[in-house]
């Protein structure tokens, strides 16, 4: 797939990796659709920095753990035209989320965050076989069964699937892959009310580097630019659907 030209919605834009997938593909001329929930801020910052790039980006806000702001965020983006590449990247990961800890109201955000918003866009921008391509950013650890993060590792399991069925449902028309991003930041987690935890400055980062030494073989973390970068050779690669690709350092090997 040529990209120039191409519109791209990229949701949860904002910051950390759907940034650098936004940005990586403005540079690649495509028009970004920047989707964001309650990063007002450095939305905008990240749309400054994509329109230098590609001047006709723009964003759009909406929390998709509202069903009916999922479909809003939907329709505002197919008003200015058809849509070619959708980027889910928005994810919820909680503080905590055991199977006897974790609450109604947990479950609904991460199923309709995590996995509803994938489905419903999808389907409203390719419906009549319109053609163009998808990935999905699922998660490495998926390949090793832990009881940790319960209901988040339930809906990313299950993005995973949805990938390979549209990957089928989909064809010839659109492409469906995904990225299963390992260790490439410190996790921002979802606090109760829903709101987003940044990892806490240096004692984050020292406990994730302590992680990355132990249990990744390349002994070094990923970055958002190389999950970019990933993104990119999917896309392009006309060949290529129902790919999963892990990019973890061979930590889940």
């Amino acid at each position: 797939m040529e990209l120039a030209g191409r519109t791209a919605l990229v949701t949860g834009a904002a910051t950390r990796i759907g940034r650098s997938i936004a940005l990586a593909l403005a540079g690649e001329g495509a028009i970004i659709a920047l989707h964001y929930r309650h990063s007002k801020q450095e939305a905008d910052e990240t749309l400054s920095e994509i329109r230098r790039l590609s001047p006709h980006s723009f964003s759009v806000q909406g929390d998709l753990s509202d069903r009916e702001q999922i479909e809003v965020v939907a329709a505002s983006v197919i008003e200015r035209g058809p849509v070619d590449i959708l980027i889910n990247n928005a994810s919820l990961f909680p503080v905590e989320d055991r199977f006897f800890t974790f609450n109604m109201e947990q479950w609904d955000r991460l199923w309709n965050v995590n996995v509803l918003a994938p489905m419903l866009i999808s389907r409203r921008l390719f419906v009549g076989n319109r053609s163009g391509a998808i990935v999905n950013l699922i998660d490495a650890g998926l390949n090793r069964i832990r009881c940790e993060n319960f209901v988040y590792r339930m809906t990313k399991a299950a993005l995973k699937e949805m990938t390979l069925m549209l990957a089928l449902e989909l064809a010839p028309h659109v492409r469906v892959n995904g990225i299963g991003p390992g260790a490439i930041l410190p996790p921002a987690k979802m606090g109760p009310d829903g709101s987003t935890i940044r990892p806490d400055g240096d004692r984050a980062a020292g406990l994730f580097d302590a992680y990355v030494q132990k249990h990744v073989p390349l002994q070094r973390p990923g970055s958002p630019e190389i999950i970019a970068s990933n993104v990119l050779h999917l896309l392009k690669q006309d060949f290529l659907t129902g790919v999963i690709l892990p990019v973890d350092g061979g930590e889940y090997v």
